[in-house]
């Protein structure tokens, strides 16, 4: 369940959009100061908090604020005079509460000389002890101790009333006996205070009488007087709270000690274009989020790879942009020589706490070493904690090398050959290569340099040749899980008893047996005499789909197929007229039309049960 909110003509935002998430957590908004932060949490407050809108927000012309909850609405418009409230027929259920900035907060709200004069006369028989939640919670947050202010009070509504104070005050009282009031605290105290007695107060209700609606509560510039520590504690409490009473907590911060506390998926960064425009950039990692906030001054990565050397690096980093990775994280690549030389670099940089708290280490491999791995690490037990990953290819040399030299893969070939070698074509030289080279070239270096060579005689670097096969390698690896999921899914239905591409390969290799024995039998074959595994994969893929789309037995018996209505088919037809229809619109047969919308409907429901195994491969 969402919170949606539009916005129009607010406080320098022209229009915007915002889904606030329901489910219980805390959420973290930020970004650059004049990025529209404050003003998107007091404009989403509105949604249960009747504020006055003149004090908040002014008289902006032709100014919107509208909510959507299940279709259950609310407004707020200016419409030259003042501001009205609108709402659906159907009720909106939220409950929750909004503690403002300095500005508008109520933490400030006593902050006036004469109020805080006024504080000054009363006594202890004024007040009455403060409730465990906030006494405990106070001390633990600021000083990790729940007893340090067991001394807590608060003014009695009679008392307050009676002076014409209109909120609940709190009073500390001092080793010597002295009566301390909120406003004359330290400021973290009086902030903390503030949030500590509205979450006390709906924490009560909830626990009592919990309705079921969704509770979400905003608070902003959260982080206001509270040093690190007590900052880690309150998220830590705030996450307690929220997941006790089911709330979604929302708050406004330039922190980097609470961004590393929550999660990526519940950061939102806003950035303010130069149009007027906001965009979010959501999930948003700690560290990338607070690159513009802080500088480059230490504040580190929230990711550091280790890689052996600069081409691995260079691969990496065309596999984020091509994945768009590196759009809401900070990463930093550094090559560290060889793969033993990395898997100890990470070692002494993990047991040295040399990283920033939150900052994650990967470690990645060439691919040809993976199987050197595991004796290396049996031998040195101390970096058996460590992860390690592998890049898709052994390294980009050997990789060219076995592709374009050893075995052809007239794919790749043909890819570089259109798109990079256009001086020279690709087949000449490696020609020239096979004819000149008498080194033994096993790593594949000594070819790569003749392409090199001949990529910078084209003034070109060899960001163009990796951005190529990196490109290449990713296709393939979709096509390869998109065929390992269908294999998986002809497994469940007891088409084929081995998914893997080893099955696939000795499938291949049986069917080439018996197509060769029927042809020397002098027997009619059908198709290809002989199969590549490719497209033996192909041939096979197609052939399994039919049998689910026709409902072949052998799938009856393993998938309960869900009967196709006669009101799927009418709308089936009434989205897709088009292909109902031949050159000269003759129209097609009943029976026809029937039968391609039984088996487009089949196909679909294949594509949706191949889709959801790829979600779980993801």
């Amino acid at each position: 369940m969402e919170l949606v909110m539009k916005i129009k003509n607010i406080k320098g935002i022209n229009e915007f959009d915002f889904s606030f998430p329901l489910d219980k957590g805390i959420y973290a908004i930020t970004g650059e100061n004049g990025s529209g932060k404050s003003t998107l949490i007091s404009c989403a407050s509105t949604v249960f908090y009747s504020m006055p809108m003149y004090e908040h927000f002014g008289r902006p012309k032709d100014a919107v604020i509208e909510f959507d909850i299940n279709g259950a609405t609310r407004s707020w418009h200016y419409d030259g005079k003042k501001w009205e409230q609108e709402n659906s027929d159907k009720k909106m259920k939220i409950n929750g509460f909004y503690e403002g900035s300095i500005i508008f907060g109520n933490r400030f709200k006593d902050t006036k000389m004469s109020v805080i004069n006024l504080l000054d006369s009363f006594t202890e028989k004024d007040t009455y002890p403060a409730r465990e939640f906030v006494v405990n919670n106070l001390g633990l947050i600021l000083h990790n101790n729940v007893n340090y202010y067991k001394e807590l009070f608060v003014v009695k509504k009679s008392a307050a009333e009676q002076k014409g104070l209109s909120r609940a005050t709190y009073f500390y009282k001092t080793a010597k006996g002295e009566f301390v009031s909120q406003p004359r605290m330290s400021t973290g105290e009086n902030l903390l205070l503030s949030i500590l007695n509205s979450l006390e107060i709906l924490r009560k209700k909830r626990l009592e009488h919990n309705d079921g609606r969704p509770c979400i509560v905003f608070l902003d510039e959260i982080e206001l007087a509270l040093h690190s520590s007590a900052l880690r504690r309150l998220i830590l409490f705030l996450k307690e709270v929220a997941d006790e009473i089911n709330l979604s907590i929302f708050f406004s911060t330039h922190s980097l000690e609470l961004l590393r506390e929550i999660k990526a998926q519940n950061i939102y960064y806003l950035t303010k274009m130069f149009d007027g425009s906001i965009v979010v950039t959501n999930p948003c990692y700690p560290a990338y989020a607070t690159r513009n906030l802080y500088g480059d001054d230490g504040y580190g990565n929230d990711m550091v790879v280790l890689v052996e050397d600069d081409l691995a690096k260079l691969i990496i980093e065309k596999i984020m942009v091509s994945k768009n990775i590196a759009r809401s994280i900070r990463i930093k690549i550094l090559p560290t020589g060889g793969w033993t030389n990395t898997i100890t670099m990470a070692y002494d940089v993990t047991s040295s706490n040399l990283l920033h708290r939150g900052t994650k280490l990967a470690v990645v491999l060439d691919r040809d070493i993976k199987g050197s791995v595991p004796e290396f690490i049996s031998n040195h037990k101390q970096y058996s904690g460590i992860k390690i990953d592998f890049l898709p290819i052994a390294s980009l040399e050997k990789y060219l090398k076995s592709h374009l030299v050893d075995k052809v893969d007239n794919q790749l070939f043909v890819m570089l050959d259109t798109y990079l070698f256009q001086k020279r074509p690709l087949n000449e030289i490696i020609r020239e290569y096979v004819r000149t080279n008498t080194k033994d070239d096993s790593d594949g270096k000594a070819f790569y340099g003749f392409l090199l060579n001949e990529i910078k005689s084209m003034r070109k670097d060899r960001e163009d040749i990796v951005d190529i096969v990196v490109r290449y390698i990713l296709e393939n690896e979709e096509e390869k899980k998109y065929a390992l999921a269908c294999l998986a899914f002809s497994k469940s239905l007891n088409l084929i008893d081995d998914d893997s591409l080893e099955g696939v390969k000795k499938r291949c290799d049986a069917e080439n047996e018996k197509r060769k024995a029927q042809l020397e039998n002098g027997e009619t074959v059908y198709g290809l005499t002989h199969f590549s595994y490719p497209a033996f994969l192909n041939f096979e893929l197609t052939r399994l789909k039919l049998d689910f789309v026709g409902e072949s037995e052998k799938v009856k018996k393993a998938y309960n197929f869900t009967e196709i209505t006669r009101k799927q088919m009418k709308a089936y037809y009434k989205e897709n007229k088009d292909l109902f229809t031949r050159y000269n619109n003759d129209r097609f047969f009943i029976f026809e039309v029937k039968t391609v919308i039984y088996k487009k409907i089949r196909e679909a429901q294949y594509d949706e049960e191949i889709n959801n195994i790829l979600c779980k491969l993801a």
